[in-house]
């Protein structure tokens, strides 16, 4: 429960701050204006904000004029204007979207009668707040058309950084559950208790169900489920950029509204804003640099390199791994729904793109490896049809993590060329091709899978493979006396493993520090000649010796 008091009324009791009730319906005045009152304060006074209202229009905008009449999709001609991004939940239901047979109509009216909730009130609120245009992605991109599907989700990064502000549908679980949320659902019950004091002095304490803190709105779904809160918006891979590229969110959850900007985090409940920090905020994976919120979509400074680090180890705390944790309706949408980030990232840092890893980041980048202790308990496998080469972490479904190194971890494989071919007009979605050339120590292994002895063993290992030297053998009496003192990931898990224990595996040497060397284990590729495919990840642990028998350094290709 939530104890408070008022603005300007007697509180006898410093531990009980101020707050205001939440509104019982978000489509009220009083919240539209609380939430006009949050963005004219934005505009004003906050530096790291500030920049011009009107930005350059996406292709396509709705004209929302003030009346249902005047509604129709706009086909932009290079102008710059304010306008409203929309992020919302499909949620698997059918919905109005633009094709190639409704274009025309669409530009002439869009029949307000037949949109979905979640559309409605978002042109409600985009015409309350004075502002004329609105993207939503399902009317604004012809769903039916691959090609401009193409074109608009390499803009995606463009679309969110320069809308004057960006509405979440938190409380809804799909286009018809709309934005505003009425009801018992807020929690707007509030009890007044009459209070006082030794002295006789009277004043008024109010309780009510605790919402919560508003900077849990940009916690990611798979760390939110650890702390008890839940949006199926939050859960969906697509909205992690949406919400870091978007430099004001105005959140429409099933509690309360909440706003998030570059600066201040606000909700309903609560009078006194909360700073953003890289702790609960967007911040966590992207910071801007100072001066660029003028520059929409610069100034990002971390994408998870090996920058950071602590007494004991480096690690990463990047984008991907948040991403991954993320649910996509359709496994293709793996590279785009990440387009945004990394055209934002390759702006900013004039870096190259490589399916998912930025090529300066090479050789660290490869030490990706699949989560098997992710909390959404997703199994791995490589896609379908060619998507991503073998050494991108695209190149598999399940969520990854990037590997753990020591603090001392010298790089040992040198690069000489790399690079990838997209396979359609995104230079940030999926690749026809992509290969790394580099020179570094190469040791041949077996991968065997002896009965285990205890579910530890097999954690552990990943799913139980040991890794031996080439010319050692697994029994199943037990382990071979040569076995490794190393803990192999494979990338892909279950039923569609790629690991054959009779066949040959190669280690590939990315780092080494003196406790151990960190590794890609590597096959021979069965549709490149002369080149190897990438099945997993290694940690040997002081193996020296193996290394300096088995181990050669020669020149590799990998794809």
């Amino acid at each position: 429960m939530a104890f408070y008091t008022h603005i300007g009324e007697p509180n006898f009791w410093p531990i009980v701050g101020i707050a205001r009730e939440v509104s019982t319906d978000s489509s009220s005045k009083d919240c539209l204006d609380l939430i006009s009152g949050w963005i004219r304060d934005c505009a004003r006074n906050h530096p790291a904000c500030h920049r011009p209202d009107a930005q350059p229009l996406p292709t396509r905008v709705i004209k929302v004029g003030s009346k249902n009449n005047e509604l129709r999709l706009y086909a932009s001609k290079n102008e710059s204007s304010r306008y409203i991004s929309l992020s919302h939940c499909w949620g698997g239901v059918k919905s109005m979207t633009l094709t190639k047979e409704n274009l025309n109509s669409m530009i002439a009216r869009i029949p307000f009668a037949d949109l979905p909730k979640t559309f409605s009130d978002a042109i409600d609120i985009t015409r309350r707040l004075g502002v004329p245009y609105l993207w939503i992605d399902s009317l604004c991109i012809i769903q039916d058309s691959a090609e401009d599907w193409e074109i608009e989700a390499a803009k995606m990064s463009d679309i969110y950084a320069n809308a004057y502000l960006t509405i979440a549908a938190d409380g809804a679980t799909n286009s018809h559950g709309g934005c505003y949320v009425a009801g018992k659902g807020r929690d707007a019950k509030v009890t007044e208790v009459k209070c006082t004091d030794v002295f006789g002095d009277k004043c008024h304490i109010y309780i009510r169900p605790n919402t919560g803190y508003p900077e849990q709105v940009h916690i990611p779904a798979h760390e939110r489920t650890k702390i008890g809160l839940h949006s199926n918006l939050a859960s969906r891979a697509w909205v992690l950029q949406e919400r870091v590229l978007s430099h004001r969110t105005l959140h429409f959850t099933s509690k309360e509204a909440t706003w998030g900007c570059e600066t201040l985090i606000r909700c309903e409940c609560q009078v006194r804003p909360m700073e953003t920090t890289q702790w609960n905020s967007k911040h966590r994976y992207f910071q801007r640099s100072s001066g660029a919120a003028s520059q929409p979509g610069s100034g990002l400074l971390e994408w998870g390199s090996l920058q950071s680090s602590s007494n004991s180890a480096r690690t990463h705390l990047t984008v991907q791994n948040a991403f991954t944790q993320l649910d996509l309706t359709f496994s293709s949408d793996r590279l785009p729904a990440i387009g945004g980030l990394a055209a934002a990232y390759a702006k900013s840092t004039r870096y190259t793109y490589l399916a998912g890893l930025w090529k300066e980041d090479l050789p660290s980048a490869l030490l990706w490896e699949f989560d098997r202790q992710s909390i959404t308990k997703r199994t791995s496998r490589r896609h379908e049809h060619y998507y991503a080469p073998t050494w991108s972490w695209a190149s598999i479904t399940g969520p990854i993590k990037c590997g753990w190194q020591p603090f001392d971890d010298v790089m040992d494989f040198e690069v000489l060329a790399a690079g990838c071919v997209p396979a359609g007009k995104n230079p940030y979605g999926p690749v026809r091709s992509g290969s790394i050339e580099g020179i570094g120590v190469m040791a041949p292994i077996r991968l065997g899978k002896p009965v285990p002895t205890d579910s530890a063993e097999t954690s552990e290992t990943g799913e139980g493979y040991v890794v031996l030297p080439s010319s050692s053998t697994v029994s199943d009496k037990g382990l071979d006396k040569h076995q490794l003192d190393a803990a192999f990931n494979p990338d892909v898990q279950g039923d569609a493993s790629e690991i054959v224990e009779v066949e040959q595996y190669f280690l590939l040497m990315i780092s080494q520090s003196e406790t151990g060397e960190s590794s890609i284990v590597l096959r021979p590729s069965s549709t490149t000649a002369n080149s190897y495919e990438r099945v997993g990840s290694c940690r040997t642990l002081l193996s020296k010796e193996f290394w300096a028998k088995q181990g050669r350094r020669e020149r590799v290709a990998l794809v």
